[in-house]
């Protein structure tokens, strides 16, 4: 399931629809969506990009989410140093991507520098 999106409501639909073909636990789903959540947020935060590819696969038992998009360059692999262990003490801004790279088995992250092109794959 490949699409190009524009909004975050879109890529919940997506979701939701590729969760219920491939009848996908709901707790999975649930990481599905927050992962997507964060980094969607982030590229339209910070890139400035105005829509993002989707791509959601299954590669045996695992899941796999990649997010590409015209940007400058955001390695999410390279989350914050995480300084407190209370999460009311952390400075906002970052959290977000410490969580990403906690629940995924794995992220892969590429840049065109020619393009200026993001991508992000994530494993489950």
């Amino acid at each position: 399931m490949n699409l190009k999106l524009h909004s975050l409501e879109e890529a919940f639909v997506v979701i939701k629809e590729f969760c219920e073909q491939y009848r996908i636990p709901e707790s999975l789903c649930y990481k599905v969506n927050l992962i997507s959540e964060e980094l969607i947020v982030n590229l339209f935060q910070y890139s400035l990009a105005t829509e993002y590819v989707l791509d959601l696969s299954l590669k045996g038992e695992k899941l796999l989410i990649q997010i590409s998009y015209q940007g400058p360059e955001f390695n999410p692999t390279r989350p914050p140093e995480v300084k407190s262990s209370s999460v009311e003490e952390m400075q906002y801004g970052g959290l977000g991507l410490v969580l990403v790279n906690t629940m995924a088995s794995h992220i892969e992250y590429s840049y065109d520098l020619n393009n200026e092109f993001n991508v992000i794959t994530i494993t489950l």
